[in-house]
């Protein structure tokens, strides 16, 4: 993880996404609820997807607490809030209309839209989380710009497949190295079940997203880092983030505020540990 991105080229050049605004800091927002729903209707959901991402040829792993649940227990976790999958940046176009062609549920529905991340969801179906990775080959890296981290490639692909026995024919893929993605998420005891457990992403892994996937003039907090003090790149990158078209001028006016908020907040608290 030694390698730098490079600083010379523009974002939009970099990543190849149409750029329009940078700011300070962008918001970003979990779509879990955190409130456990029923594994019955994850498990329908988890058959659902699977089928129907590779019919349309879409390229996934499980990942967090659903890897979790098949590598520990042999099924999804008794309690957990959704299904979170990782998929290719070549193939995330095809999340939506896959999942729009499922027939038991024609009404499931993306509630969190944006370049990196889908949530899907429908009554007594899902909820089911989709994560946009874009791999930076030269350095076999792969960054999850939702979660602003970044992975060696070999620990997700090749996945995995494996037999998900509850369901009969069911084959569904995992990380390729699985205790070594659960053991960074979870800790080195994740074989042990442990009551309320969630995915911490270690500074190490945001560290490695700011010095491998994120360009010199750009860096994304969110509010939940800002409470903690949890922001690896606003140090080295001068605290700025690029907006997508879509989001427009009233995201644009709420992030500007936003940043404005936390600066302030900063130069306060800076100030009260000096005196």
């Amino acid at each position: 993880f030694g390698m730098e991105a490079q600083a010379t080229q523009g974002y939009a050049k970099w990543r190849g996404i149409p750029v329009t605004s940078v700011v300070l800091c962008g918001l970003l927002h979990s779509a879990s609820s955190g409130v456990p729903v029923s594994l019955v209707q994850r498990e329908k959901a988890l058959s659902d997807v699977v089928q129907a991402f590779t019919t349309a040829g879409v390229q996934f792993v499980l990942i967090y607490g659903t890897a979790l649940g098949i590598a520990r227990e042999g099924r999804l976790l008794a309690e957990d809030d959704d299904v979170d999958i990782l998929v290719t940046s070549d193939t995330f176009d095809r999340v939506g209309p896959a999942l729009a062609k499922i027939h038991a549920h024609p009404t499931v529905l993306s509630v969190v839209d944006s370049y990196f991340f889908h949530s899907f969801r429908a009554p007594g179906w899902g909820p089911v989380d989709t994560y946009k990775v874009d791999e930076v080959a030269e350095a076999k890296v792969l960054c999850v710009t939702r979660e602003r981290t970044a992975f060696h490639k070999s620990t997700f692909f090749p996945v995995r497949l494996v037999q998900y026995s509850p369901i009969p024919g069911l084959t569904v893929p995992l990380p390729n190295n699985v205790s070594e993605h659960l053991a960074l998420e979870y800790g080195s005891d994740w074989h042990t079940p442990q009551k309320g457990i969630r995915s911490r992403h270690p500074a190490s892994v945001r560290q490695q997203y700011c010095d491998l996937c994120v360009p010199p003039v750009m860096v994304t907090c969110r509010v939940q880092d800002v409470a903690k003090g949890d922001l690896p790149c606003l140090p080295r990158y001068a605290g700025s983030a690029i907006l997508h078209p879509r989001f427009g001028s009233f995201a644009l006016a709420i992030t500007m505020v936003s940043c404005f908020a936390f600066y302030l907040s900063w130069f306060v608290a800076s100030v009260c540990n000096m005196s």
